[in-house]
C-alpha cells in the first residue's frame, strides 16, 4: 500500500470546485443581489513551484509542496433580516495538507458545520526494501532469496540486499466530520457531532526471530486505521447556574490484524527456527464515556462559586487472539501448553473522573481557589495463565506467564490564595498534594507528592509588568519492590530466576522513585505606547531522585527567551525573538554479567557500574522587517529564522579503572562508551511582497528558502539496507551482520519555494 498522490487534473478539479463554491456569493452579490444578503471575504488563486533538494523526506515531512495551481479563500455571507449566515474557509484545496471548513445557521437558533483536514507525514523518501506486500499484512521476499542467504550467510545477505527497491514510507492522515447545534432561547442548547480520523500508508516496524539477540528485519508496515467519534449532549442554563450532560463514543478499527514477515536467514522451518515471523497489530476497540458537569453560586455572604464534573467511562476490547506461533514445525508437536486459555481477552476497563473547584472572593483584597480531582482506572480484564509460549516464532519457552490487569487511582488537591499586597503588588500562595495508589504488580503501591507554591505579580508602571513564581515538590513512596511485576506474572521458577539474574534490585524507575523538585519561572513585559514592546522570560527546573542507586538520578533544565517589536517609523517595523533551552539528565547503571564460567546468578560488582550524562541544547532565533514601500500600495515583509539543536551522551566508569579484556565478570566500568554527538541546524529565509492594485485586488509573491544541515545523527544517518557493523555483542566486538534495515535515513537539504497569488477581496 502507498499513499496515492493526487494527479494534476484531480487537484485542479478540487481547487476549481472549492473556488467556485466560495465565489458564488460574490457573483450573486455583485451581479444579482439576493434579498438583503451581503457577502464579504477573499479569494486567492495562483501557482507554486519548488527547486533544490525538494524531494528529501525531512523537507516534506508534514507538508505537500508539489508544484502546480494553488488557492485559498475566506467567505462570510449574511442576511441581517433573517439572521441566516454562511461562513467558509479553505487552504490548499486539492493538496495533501488541505483544510476546508463550512458553517451555516441562524444566530440564536441553530448551527451546522462540516470540515475536512489532511496532514501528510513523510518518514523517508530514500527507503528501500526487498519485501513485497502480498495482502493482509503479509510481506514476502523474492523466491529463492531465503535459501541463498541460508547457504551464504552474512555476505550473501549483503549481496541480496543490493537489489532492494525503493518503497513508500509515508502516511496520509485525513480528518472529516461535522456537527449540529440547536438553541432554544438562552436556556437550552443541544448538540451532536461526528468525526472520522483515517490514517493510511506505510511506516517502519521491526520484527525479530529467535531469542533476544537474534536477527531482526525492519520492514514497511501497511497502515489502514480508522477512528469514528460520536459526540452528543446538552446544556441547560438558569440564571448564573448551568448543568450539562454529554456522551462521547470512540471506535477504533484496524483493517490489518497482523503482520507476517519472511525471515531472511531461514529456508526451512524447524522447532528452533522459523521461515516467517508474525506480530499482532493494534486490535479493534471501543470507548464510551458519559459526563455530567455543572456550575452554581454558593449561598455565602460573599461571591463564591462551585464548578464540578463527573465522567464515567468504559473501554472494551474483545478481538480474538492470534495463536502462539505460525511455525508449522512447532505446531506439529501438538504441545498442550500452547493451547490458548481462551479465545479473546474480554478486555474491559472502567474509568471514573471527578473534578471540583470552589472559588471564593471574601473581600476585594483576597481570592481563594480550592481544587480536588480524582481519576480511577479500574482494569476488569481477565487475567489469563499461559503455561508456555513461543519466543519470536523460533523456540518454545517453558514456565507459566500470567497477564496482569493493572489498576491505579490518582488524587490531586490544591489550595491557592491571591492577596493584593499594595496598589502595584499582588501575592499568590498555595499548596499542592498528589497521591497515586497502584495495584500490587507495580513497584510502588502508594506514592505521595506535595509542596508549596508562591508567586508575585508586580505592576511596575502602567505599561510594565513582572511576574515570578517558585514551586517545591517532594515525592515519597511506601517502599520499592523491584520484583513486584515478576511476582504477579511468573511462576515459582520464573520468580526465582528474576531474583537471580533479572532486573537489578537497585534500579528505580523515574516515575515511581522518591524525588525533590524545584521550579522557578520569571516573566517581564513592557509597552511604550504603540512603538515599542519588549518581553523577557526564563525558568529553572531541578529534580533530585533521592534513594536511587541505579536509574535517573538528576535532571535539570533551564530556559531563557525574549521578544521585541519596535516601530521605527510609520513605514518601518522591526521584530525579533530568541529562545534557549538546556536539558541535562544524569543516570547511573551497572553491567551485571552472568553465564561466564558457569555462573547462574548475575554478578553485582560496583566496579561494573557506569554513569551517563545526556546534554541537550536548543536555540531558536528570528528577526523580521515590516516595510511599507509605497503607502497603501506596496508592502514587503522579510523574515529570518534559525534553529539549532545539539545532543550528546557521555559515559564513564569508576575513576582510574582500566577495562578488563572481555568476556569477563571482573570490573570494567560497564564498558562505558560515548555516543556520537547529534547536531542539526535549520535556516529559513522568507520574503512576502504585496502589491495592491486597488481596494479589492492585490498581487502577492511569497518566497521561502530552507537550509537544513544534519551534521551527524548516528541513529539514522547513512543507514542502508545492510550495515556490516550493526551487530555488536556484549563485549564490544563486531560480528557479521544478519539484520535488515530500511535505509530510511535523514539527509541535509537546501530548498526553495515560490508562491504567486492574485487576491480579490469583496
Amino acid at each position: 500500500m502507498s499513499v496515492q498522490k493526487r494527479t494534476g487534473a484531480g487537484r485542479l478539479v478540487s481547487l476549481a470546485l472549492a473556488l467556485v463554491a466560495a465565489s458564488w456569493p460574490l457573483t450573486a452579490a455583485a451581479q444579482t443581489p439576493v434579498g438583503s444578503s451581503t457577502a464579504t471575504g477573499e479569494l486567492g488563486l495562483g501557482g507554486m513551484t519548488t527547486w533544490g533538494d525538494d524531494e528529501e523526506g525531512k523537507y516534506l515531512e508534514y507538508r505537500d509542496l508539489d508544484r502546480g495551481l494553488i488557492g485559498d479563500y475566506r467567505l462570510l455571507l449574511t442576511d441581517p433580516s433573517s439572521g441566516l449566515y454562511l461562513r467558509s474557509q479553505g487552504e490548499n484545496p486539492g493538496y495533501d495538507d488541505q483544510r476546508l471548513w463550512l458553517e451555516t445557521g441562524r444566530h440564536g437558533v441553530f448551527k451546522l458545520d462540516a470540515f475536512v483536514r489532511e496532514l501528510p507525514h513523510v518518514f523517508s523518501t530514500q527507503a528501500r526494501s526487498l519485501y513485497t506486500h502480498v495482502g493482509n499484512g503479509t510481506l514476502r521476499l523474492p523466491p529463492g532469496v531465503q535459501a541463498a542467504i541460508a547457504g551464504g550467510g552474512s555476505s550473501q545477505l549483503a549481496s541480496e540486499l543490493q537489489g532492494a527497491r525503493g518503497t513508500d514510507l509515508e502516511l496520509s492522515w485525513l480528518e472529516a466530520g461535522g456537527g449540529l447545534e440547536l438553541q432554544w432561547g438562552e436556556a437550552l442548547r443541544l448538540y451532536g457531532s461526528y468525526r472520522l480520523q483515517d490514517k493510511e500508508g506505510t511506516r517502519a516496524r521491526a520484527i525479530g526471530w529467535g531469542t533476544p539477540g537474534g536477527n531482526f528485519a525492519v520492514f514497511p508496515l501497511e497502515v489502514d486505521e480508522k477512528i469514528h467519534e460520536v459526540r452528543a449532549g446538552g446544556e441547560w442554563l438558569r440564571g448564573t447556574s448551568s448543568l450539562s450532560l454529554e456522551y462521547l463514543g470512540s471506535f477504533f478499527h484496524n483493517d490489518l490484524r497482523q503482520a507476517v514477515v519472511d525471515n531472511p536467514l531461514v529456508a526451512a522451518d524447524s522447532v528452533t527456527a522459523s521461515t516467517r515471523g508474525r506480530m499482532a497489530l493494534a486490535p479493534d476497540n471501543a470507548a464510551h464515556s458519559l459526563a455530567l458537569s455543572g456550575s452554581s453560586p454558593l449561598p455565602l455572604a460573599f461571591p463564591a462559586r462551585l464548578i464540578g464534573s463527573v465522567v464515567y467511562g468504559v473501554r472494551l476490547q474483545d478481538q480474538s487472539f492470534l495463536p502462539h506461533t505460525l511455525n508449522p514445525a512447532i505446531l506439529a508437536l501438538g504441545n498442550p501448553g500452547l493451547v490458548l486459555p481462551q479465545g479473546d481477552l474480554d478486555g474491559r476497563v472502567e474509568t471514573l473522573l471527578a473534578s471540583f473547584r470552589v472559588s471564593l472572593d471574601p473581600n476585594p483584597e483576597l481570592d481563594v481557589d480550592l481544587r480536588y480531582r480524582i481519576y480511577r482506572y479500574d482494569n476488569e480484564s481477565d487475567e489469563l495463565l499461559f503455561p508456555e509460549h513461543v519466543t519470536n516464532d523460533g523456540a518454545v519457552a517453558s514456565g507459566a506467564h500470567r497477564s496482569v490487569a493493572s489498576d491505579y487511582t490518582v488524587q490531586k488537591a490544591s489550595v491557592n490564595t491571591r492577596h493584593r499586597l499594595s496598589r502595584r503588588l499582588t501575592g499568590h500562595v498555595g499548596y499542592f498534594w498528589e497521591h497515586w495508589h497502584r495495584s500490587d504488580d507495580r513497584q510502588v503501591e502508594d506514592l505521595h507528592e506535595h509542596g508549596p507554591t508562591a508567586k508575585l505579580d508586580w505592576r511596575v508602571s502602567p505599561g510594565t509588568t513582572a511576574h515570578a513564581s517558585y514551586a517545591f515538590r517532594t515525592r515519597n513512596g511506601d517502599g520499592y519492590d523491584p520484583f513486584a511485576y515478576f511476582d504477579e506474572s511468573l511462576d515459582a521458577q520464573g520468580r526465582a530466576d528474576a531474583r537471580s539474574f533479572g532486573e537489578s534490585p537497585r534500579l528505580r524507575k523515574f516515575d515511581q522513585a522518591d524525588r525533590d523538585t524545584h521550579r522557578l519561572d520569571v516573566q517581564a513585559r513592557t509597552l511604550r505606547g504603540e512603538r515599542l514592546e519588549l518581553g523577557l522570560s526564563g525558568g529553572l527546573y531541578l529534580a533530585d531522585y533521592r534513594n536511587t542507586d541505579l536509574g535517573l538520578t538528576d535532571r535539570w533544565t533551564w530556559n531563557l527567551g525574549g521578544e521585541a517589536y519596535y516601530q521605527l517609523s510609520p513605514r518601518v517595523g522591526v521584530r525579533g525573538y530568541y529562545d534557549f533551552e538546556a536539558i541535562l539528565d544524569e543516570q547511573d547503571a551497572r553491567w551485571r554479567p552472568r553465564s561466564f564460567a558457569g555462573l547462574t546468578t548475575a554478578v553485582d560488582d560496583p566496579l561494573n557500574g557506569w554513569s551517563s550524562r545526556t546534554r541537550s541544547r536548543f536555540h531558536t532565533a528570528g528577526v523580521g522587517l515590516d516595510l511599507t514601500l509605497v503607502e497603501d500600495r506596496v508592502d514587503l515583509v522579510l523574515g529570518y529564522e534559525f534553529h539549532h539543536g545539539r545532543e550528546r551522551t557521555t559515559s564513564s566508569g569508576p575513576a582510574g579503572l582500566v577495562a578488563a579484556a572481555p568476556p569477563t565478570t571482573s570490573g570494567d566500568g560497564g564498558n562505558a562508551a560515548f555516543f556520537p554527538e547529534i547536531e542539526e541546524r535549520l535556516h529559513a529565509l522568507t520574503a512576502d511582497l504585496t502589491l495592491r492594485l486597488g481596494e479589492r485586488v492585490s498581487l502577492v509573491a511569497q518566497y521561502r528558502y530552507e537550509d537544513f544541515d544534519l551534521d551527524d545523527d548516528f541513529r539514522r544517518q547513512g543507514l542502508g539496507p545492510f550495515l556490516a557493523g550493526s551487530n555488536v555483542n556484549g563485549s564490544g566486538a563486531i560480528t557479521p551482520s544478519t539484520d535488515i534495515f530500511l535505509a530510511n535515513d535523514v539527509r541535509s537539504y537546501q530548498a526553495h519555494v515560490l508562491r504567486l497569488l492574485a487576491r480579490l477581496r469583496f
